[in-house]
C-alpha cells in the first residue's frame, strides 16, 4: 500500500524480505510487488519471483497456490492466493529479457486456467475472492497479448479438418459454430482437436 501510495519504506521492506521464510504464499507475492515497485532494478525481485514459481503447485495445465495453514481470520484462501500470485506474474517484468511481461510465461496460463475452473455461476466462493480474480485476470489481461490476437485455428475430428478461423481483434468476441452429422463421426472414440496454427503474414 505504501508503494502504491509513492511512499515506500525501504527499511520495512528489507525486513520482510529477510523474514520472507515466515510469508504466506500471498504475502510472498505482495513483497514481489512491493520491492519492484519501488525499484525495477532489484535484484531482490527475481529471487522472490522464483520462489513464488516453486511454491506452485502444478497439476496437468492447471497451476495454483496454497497458502501453508487456514487463515480464518485474513479470510485467505487458494482461490485468494491464486489470484494475488497472477497479479503478481502479471505485472512484475523479468528484468535482462527486453521487459518481456511474465503473463507470456507458461505458469501464468496454468493459473488463470485453474481460476476458472474454481468459478460457480459467473463467481467464486466470497465477495474476497471475486474481487481478487477479478483484478489478477485483468491485470493478466492487460499486460498480455490475448486481446490483440492474430492467428488461426483448425478443428480436426479424428484427423480431419473440420473447420479452419482466422482470429483477429474484430472477430475475437464472436462465437464459431460447427455442427458436424454423427453419420460423418465413425463409431467408438471421437478424436476432437483444436490446433492453434499461425499462417503467413501472421504473428501468431
Amino acid at each position: 500500500v505504501l508503494v502504491e501510495l509513492g511512499q515506500p519504506d525501504p527499511g520495512l521492506t528489507g525486513a520482510l524480505y529477510e523474514q520472507r521464510s515466515k510469508l504466506d504464499r500471498y504475502g510472498l507475492a505482495y513483497l514481489a510487488m512491493a520491492v519492484y515497485s519501488g525499484n525495477q532494478a532489484d535484484a531482490r525481485v527475481e529471487m522472490l519471483l522464483d520462489e513464488l514459481k516453486q511454491a506452485a503447485t502444478i497439476e496437468g495445465d492447471l497451476a495454483h497456490w496454497q497458502d501453508a495453514k487456514k487463515d480464518y481470520w485474513g479470510m485467505g484462501t487458494s482461490v485468494r492466493t491464486t489470484a494475488v500470485a497472477l497479479s503478481d506474474l502479471a505485472r512484475i517484468q523479468v528484468r535482462g529479457t527486453s521487459k518481456v511481461p511474465c503473463t507470456s510465461d507458461l505458469l501464468a496460463s496454468q493459473a488463470v486456467r485453474w481460476l476458472m475452473t474454481q468459478r460457480r455461476d459467473g463467481a467464486w466462493g466470497t465477495t474476497q475472492e471475486t474481487s481478487m480474480a477479478l483484478i489478477a485476470l485483468v491485470d493478466h489481461l492487460s499486460n498480455s497479448r490475448e486481446l490483440q490476437p492474430d492467428f488461426t485455428y483448425a478443428v480436426l475430428v479424428n484427423g480431419q479438418e473440420k473447420a479452419r478461423v482466422k482470429v483477429t481483434r474484430e472477430n475475437l468476441t464472436q462465437a464459431t459454430k460447427l455442427i458436424i452429422p454423427l453419420r460423418e463421426i465413425p463409431a467408438g472414440d471421437a478424436d476432437i482437436r483444436i490446433v492453434r496454427l499461425t499462417e503467413e503474414g501472421q504473428t501468431g
